[in-house]
């Protein structure tokens, strides 16, 4: 059996349901047969109700107000929440507790499990702005090492989800229902008194009904009692005031203080109800006690208190006071009987099931493999730069970690970064700008420069003396200096002297500064294949970021963008993503504005002239393709010989090719052909158009929304013109991969013969029914489950701004990386069969772009 030790916070005089199931867990985990350890600063006021069980003296109580304990080999520690408070001594208090906790993990290898009474995600949701989200802020840092995190119901498991994003990915997420001290309750036998009234509340917490107290002083109810469950050792002034007045209606109003579970039991059992009155509850044990003791519950109708007891309790919508006050005169007139509890409350209350349910889930834990210390997770991170914020009395010097973003800045990404930059710095984080090109706005923003001479000025003649010296490079280094050269119609020898240059620059930056994590926007520039060559080379974990697939939206991704997304990549995964009503309600909200605001990325020309130029055409009944092109260069889709480009379009090489296609099938079906290239790429087609096409009409600079609007089929490889031609109803052929794969909301051919048929039904089929259903999923999945807020707009509609983008970033900062030096070259970079390759290669691409 293992050890396990529990590191909790306790309170002389103030009772805690969370600390009082954590000590059930101990009692549970040692009747089980472990041994087990609680380390806390004062002994629980609850411990004497656990005499009778027959391992309680088995449980070693520590207590030590800097929870410091000599302890033998630990296997796994349970870090029980404590929520930072406002005053200094208690602020000292509790991150020494974390610290100790912490510590004990590296000490002895051990296990990490966090229990999860409640985040701030998810009081925030119920009682928005309740709850500020640093007040969860060593929990939250903590999860970064965590082996379990365990809720206390499948509501607060999937909060916990979204909340912890910074946990492993390897870490558990589980939850566990808590259990009623049903041994004593079992043993209690009370009197009923059909006028007692039992009130479970806090009277200084106002999520937890206290104030609702003044409602129940009403004549109708002259001549009850109506005790108040008080978790303290005193009552406060306005209980005190209220029994002035209880008294003058005839209502006695009994204060029950710190009572034990005896006590607590024998009024229950008395009383002809309990009421409820929590706006918020993690589980809500209350309820489960009334309905084991066959005592009918009037509460607030909460998702939690729905999940865990089912239709057994009285519902009332919260802060309904008249409804309040007419359930508890209709239940005191017209009394429920009382009932054994049903199968499932017996079982969630009683205490052997709760054994039956947590041993599991520990054994799960303690049969994962124990981190060792010398791995770069828990070795490299001091306990001061996990834990304590600068503001700790007792913080010696706090380092600040680097979040490095490879980007061009404009003003709206300096807007979103700097206050993407000021949310992170909460968490001892700060962004810094890796910059390779002219800086032409202002920023707050750390900013490292990549010296021009690298890409304005190589020295290409040095590089080739030094080739020899060099030796080969890897694979992407060629890949890249071959994408460039053509992007930029330059030699890609001149590139590929650039991008060593900068694989010097950045190598050295890496072991100077040592970020936690490099985030690129674009992924597919020569510069950023080579950088996320150079960061994989010494494990730094890599990040990519762009604008989202909804207009206004922004996203950070681990796998890759577009066809590589996960998104894409795992559709049976993304159509199974939880959404509710509200998501849905939400999503629809964000479609009415997208289509009748026309939000897009880019500006848009003035509307008018694709009106007139398909006026005749319709006229003939000839259906309109509008084909949108994407940036080729930019997108993994050109050139072929890149590793994702058959990824990202399995029927077509470019865009001009599916271009071509789309002509010859104009010929066939009698369509015409908008053809739309990305504006990225206007400038180069108006340079060196393409071979004039069959039925096919460039529109280049026409407004999309016009295009989308006067055509029957929007049409595209990759582009994210498929979104908006959904946001504005339209028909959609997605001849490639994006996001949009597999969701049912797009017509999607599998091989070049199905493209033209699969035209044809679009155009006469048009957005269906249940596309429509499976686009506004889409939508709500996205929005909760994917982007973020970039735009003004859009935050005031989806509730995923910066502060969940920055948890996203924090859960991938982990890993401090093994800096190295790459090995000695061995053979002379030029002459390598690879670029020989590579260069003839490059000439036989080109010259096709030129035919």
């Amino acid at each position: 059996m293992a050890h396990i030790v529990f590191f909790a916070r306790n309170s002389k005089a103030v009772f805690s349901g969370g600390r009082y199931h954590a000590w059930m867990m101990a009692e549970a985990l040692a009747e089980a047969g472990h041994q087990v350890s609680f380390v806390t600063d004062n002994r629980p006021i609850f411990y004497d109700d656990f005499r009778a069980y027959p391992a309680h003296h088995r449980i070693r109580l520590i207590v030590s107000t800097s929870f410091e304990a000599t302890i033998d080999q630990v296997d796994l520690v349970i870090q029980v929440p404590s929520l930072l408070p406002q005053r200094d001594n208690d602020r000292r208090r509790i991150f020494q507790l974390y610290r100790q906790s912490y510590n004990t993990v590296n000490t002895h290898q051990a296990r990490l499990a966090l229990l999860s009474f409640e985040t701030p995600n998810w009081v925030n949701a119920l009682m928005p702005g309740y709850q500020d989200s640093a007040a969860n802020q060593l929990h939250f840092n903590l999860a970064a090492e965590a082996d379990l995190i365990l809720s206390i119901s499948g509501e607060g498991d999937r909060y916990a989800q979204a909340e912890y994003v910074n946990a492993p990915s390897s870490a558990l997420f589980r939850y566990c229902y808590p259990a009623i001290n049903s041994r004593v309750a079992d043993a209690v036998e009370a009197k009923y008194d059909p006028q007692r009234i039992m009130v479970s509340t806090r009277l200084h917490q106002a999520h937890k009904g206290g104030d609702l107290l003044d409602a129940l002083l009403i004549p109708e109810l002259a001549g009850t009692t109506i005790s108040v469950l008080i978790g303290r050792g005193r009552t406060t002034e306005a209980f005190d005031r209220l029994r002035g007045r209880a008294y003058d209606l005839g209502i006695t109003l009994e204060p029950l203080i710190l009572l034990s579970d005896r006590e607590k039991f024998q009024h229950l059992k008395q009383s002809a109800m309990l009421l409820f009155l929590t706006r918020f509850e993690g589980y809500g044990i209350p309820p489960i006690e009334a309905q084991y003791c066959g005592v009918p519950c009037v509460a607030f109708d909460l998702p939690v208190l729905r999940e865990v007891n089912g239709d057994g309790l009285v519902y009332l919508p919260p802060d309904d006071i008249p409804t309040l006050q007419s359930a508890v005169v209709d239940l005191l007139s017209n009394p429920l009987e009382r009932a054994v509890p049903p199968p499932k409350v017996e079982n969630l209350a009683r205490f052997e099931a709760f054994i039956e349910r947590l041993t599991p889930i520990i054994d799960e834990t303690l049969s994962r493999p124990a981190r060792s210390t010398s791995q770069a997770t828990r070795a490299d991170l001091p306990t001061t730069d996990l834990l304590i914020p600068p503001a700790a009395p007792f913080t010696q010097q706090t380092r600040i970690h680097t979040i490095l973003i490879s980007t061009i800045l404009t003003d709206k990404k300096v807007a979103y970064f700097e206050r993407l930059d000021r949310y992170l710095a909460r968490f001892n984080y700060r962004i810094v700008i890796l910059n390779s090109a002219p800086l032409n706005v202002e920023t707050s923003l750390a900013i490292v420069h990549v010296p021009r001479d690298i890409f304005w000025g190589p020295n290409i003649e040095l590089f080739r003396q030094q080739a020899p010296e060099i030796g080969p490079l890897p694979d992407v280094y060629y890949q890249a200096a071959e994408l460039e050269a053509e992007v930029l119609e330059t030699d890609p020898d001149r590139t590929l002297a650039a991008l060593w240059e900068f694989s010097r620059f950045f190598r050295q930056y890496l072991r100077d500064e040592k970020p936690r994590v490099c985030i690129l926007w674009d992924p597919f520039t020569g510069i950023h294949r080579v950088t996320r060559h150079l960061c994989e080379e010494v494990d730094l974990p890599v990040l990519f970021v762009h604008e989202g697939v909804m207009p206004g939206s922004i996203v950070f991704e681990a796998g890759g963008v577009m066809g590589e997304s996960w998104l894409a990549q795992e559709s049976e995964r993304t159509l199974a993503l939880p959404v509710t009503e509200d998501d849905l309600a939400q999503a629809r909200h964000y479609l009415d504005f997208a289509r009748s605001n026309q939000v897009t990325r880019k500006s848009q020309d003035q509307a008018g002239r694709i009106t007139e130029l398909v006026r005749p055409f319709k006229a003939q009944s000839q259906t309109i393709v509008f084909y949108a092109g994407q940036n080729d260069y930019r997108s993994g889709l050109w050139p072929n010989w890149l590793p994702e480009s058959e990824l990202h379009s399995p029927l077509y090489r470019h865009t001009l090719d599916a271009l071509q296609h789309l002509s010859q099938l104009a010929e066939i079906h009698n369509w015409q052909v908008l053809f739309k290239p990305h504006p990225n790429l206007a400038d180069r087609y108006q340079e060196s158009p393409p071979a004039r096409l069959p039925r096919v009409h460039d529109v280049i600079g026409a407004n999309i929304f016009e295009c989308i609007e006067q055509s029957d089929v929007t049409t595209t490889i990759l582009s994210q013109v498929s979104y908006l031609g959904l946001i504005h109803r339209k028909a959609v052929v997605l001849l490639g991969r994006n996001q949009l794969s597999e969701k049912g909301c797009v017509y999607e051919p599998g091989t070049l013969a199905e493209v033209g048929p699969l035209i044809e039904h679009a155009a006469h089929e048009g957005f269906t029914q249940p596309m429509q259903e499976a686009w506004e999923r889409h939508v709500a999945q996205v929005w909760r489950h994917y982007v973020f807020a970039y735009d003004e707009d859009t935050r005031a509609l989806v509730a995923r701004d910066v502060e969940e983008a920055a948890r996203f970033i924090l859960s991938h900062c982990r890993l401090v990386p093994q800096l190295y030096h790459p090995p000695a070259p061995t053979q002379p970079i030029y002459d390598s069969p690879i670029m020989r390759a590579l260069r003839y290669a490059w000439r036989r691409i080109k010259g096709v772009i030129e035919e």
